[in-house]
C-alpha cells in the first residue's frame, strides 16, 4: 500500500516588526522538537527602507531554513501557497510541489497540513509538531490543532474577561479534545491565525471563497464562516498547557482596533531601533511560562546577539 506521507507548510504573516518575527522564529526552533521538519514561509510587507533592511538581514540569518516572501498580492499569494501552483524559487517551488498532490482534498492516509502564525507569537515549552499532526489525523471530526489553548488560558485578551473552559476529553500524549460550536471566548473561535496548525484542504476550499486583502480580514472572514464546519469538524484539539501565546505589544494595521499594549518603548519604531542596535527578544527567558490567555502582555527582556544563530 502506498503511504502519502504528510507534510507541514508554516506561513507566518509579518508586517514591519522584524524583531518580534525574530522573536516568533527563534522561539519556534527552540521549542519545537520537529522544527525543521516544518517548511517555514514568511509572507511579509516592509513600509521603509530600514523595515526591509531588518527582513534582509533576517533572511540572511535564516538561509536555507526558512522562505521570506514579500507581500505583493496578498490573496493570490496564499492561494497559490494553499494551492501549490506558485512558480517562485526552488525552495519555495519544492514546498508547493509537495502540497499539490494528485489527490488534493480527497481521502488519503494522511493530510497536509499549514501552521498558520503570526510574528507576535512566542513559544515557551517542548513540541512537536508531528504529533499534533497525527492526533489530526485520528481524529476527522477536528477542525484544528490550537497551540495557544489550554487548560491554563482562563483569560480571554481579546473581550477582557475570563472564559468558561469547555468539557474536555482528554486523549493520548496530553492532547485535550473539545467541541467548539458551543464553546466560550477563545474556545469557540477555531479559525485563527496566530498559532493553529489546519489540513490544507480545508483551508484551500474554505479560503478561495472569500474576498480579503491582508491577515486580518482574512481571520474576519474566515471566522464568519466558521459554521461551515461545525456538523464535519466540530471538535478542536490543544495540548492540556498551551505552548505558545501572542504578545500584543503594538499594532500595525488600521483595519482593526484590535487591544495590545500600546506603550511607546514597544511601538513598531522602538523595537525597530532596538533590531538596528543589535539587541533581539530574549526568548530563553520565556521557557516554562505559563500565559494565562491567548493573549497576554508581557515584560519582554532583550539581549545582544550574535546573528548569526541559526
Amino acid at each position: 500500500m502506498l503511504v502519502v506521507r504528510e507534510m507541514i507548510l508554516g506561513l507566518v504573516f509579518s508586517k514591519d516588526r522584524a524583531m518580534q518575527l525574530d522573536g516568533t522564529l527563534t522561539s519556534f526552533y527552540r521549542q519545537a522538537v520537529d522544527g525543521d521538519s516544518a517548511q517555514m514561509v514568511i509572507l511579509f510587507r516592509a513600509s521603509s527602507d530600514q523595515h526591509a533592511v531588518q527582513y534582509a538581514e533576517l533572511e540572511r540569518e535564516y538561509r536555507g531554513r526558512v522562505q521570506f516572501v514579500p507581500e505583493t498580492q496578498f490573496r493570490r499569494q496564499l492561494l497559490l501557497l494553499l494551492d501549490g501552483a506558485s512558480p517562485a524559487g526552488p525552495f519555495l517551488t519544492g514546498i508547493l510541489a509537495r502540497l499539490a498532490r494528485p489527490n488534493f482534498g480527497g481521502p488519503s492516509t494522511a493530510d497536509n497540513h499549514v501552521l498558520f502564525l503570526v510574528d507576535d507569537a512566542l513559544f515557551v515549552r517542548s513540541f512537536r509538531l508531528d504529533a499534533a499532526a497525527q492526533a489530526m489525523n485520528a481524529n476527522a471530526d477536528v477542525l484544528g490543532f490550537s497551540l495557544r489553548l489550554g487548560r491554563n488560558t482562563q483569560n480571554c485578551y481579546v473581550l477582557g474577561r475570563t472564559q468558561v473552559f469547555p468539557a474536555f476529553e482528554p486523549l493520548a500524549n496530553r492532547v485535550l479534545k473539545f467541541a467548539w460550536p458551543e464553546a466560550d471566548g477563545d474556545f469557540a473561535y477555531p479559525l485563527e491565525l496566530s498559532s493553529s496548525l489546519y489540513r490544507a484542504s480545508d483551508l484551500a476550499n474554505l479560503v478561495r471563497r472569500l474576498r480579503f486583502g491582508d491577515p486580518n480580514t482574512l481571520e474576519s472572514q474566515m471566522s464568519l464562516q466558521a459554521r461551515r464546519f461545525s456538523r464535519r469538524r466540530p471538535c478542536l484539539l490543544c495540548w492540556d498547557q498551551s505552548v505558545a501565546f501572542s504578545a500584543p505589544l503594538n499594532r500595525v494595521q488600521q483595519v482593526f482596533e484590535n487591544r495590545r499594549a500600546g506603550r511607546e518603548a514597544l511601538s513598531t519604531e522602538s523595537l525597530s531601533d532596538l533590531f538596528q542596535r543589535g539587541q533581539r527578544i530574549d526568548v530563553g527567558a520565556l521557557d516554562g511560562f505559563v500565559p494565562s490567555g491567548c493573549h497576554q502582555e508581557v515584560q519582554l527582556q532583550f539581549e545582544e546577539r550574535n546573528p548569526k544563530h541559526v
